[in-house]
């Protein structure tokens, strides 16, 4: 497609570009699983530069999540919400990777501050979601 060529052809260009090499992997990331391990390669090459990149921490974590390798995922998401505290989509990352582990209190503490921090930016991931939240994590609890 048009766009990621133009991204490669950026990347290319200007390899010491992290913005545009971070835009490529996303973009590679999005074209679905048999180009996974490529997007997997470029954020892994930012890191490597730049180990204190918060797009690249927050997104190989989405990127190792969907290829259920949850440990990492953990551990860059982490890293993504140590770096950028006050960011909301960081913090909806994180709830996510903890609720798939099984981690139910941690996922609604960072439901809530991904809520707190961006009020409507999730559009439907509101009060519902957080009362949804709350409610699973009584139950794994065994107090509901």
């Amino acid at each position: 497609d048009e766009a990621l060529m133009r991204l490669q052809f950026a990347a290319k260009a200007n390899p010491e570009n992290l913005s545009v090499r971070n835009d490529l992997a996303l973009a590679i990331f999005k074209r679905g699983r048999e180009h996974w391990a490529r997007a997997l390669k470029e954020f892994t090459y930012i890191l490597r530069v730049d180990a204190d990149n918060f797009l690249a921490h927050k997104n190989i974590a989405a990127v190792y999540a969907a290829r259920g390798r949850y440990e990492k995922a953990l551990e860059h998401a982490l890293e993504a919400v140590k770096l950028r505290p006050d960011d909301a989509a960081a913090h909806r990352n994180l709830a996510q990777v903890y609720d798939v582990t099984g981690n139910s209190r941690e996922a609604v503490v960072h439901n809530r501050k991904a809520i707190a921090l961006g009020p409507g930016r999730f559009g439907h991931y509101e009060k519902a979601d957080a009362e949804a939240y709350r409610r699973v994590a009584v139950q794994r609890a065994g107090r509901g």
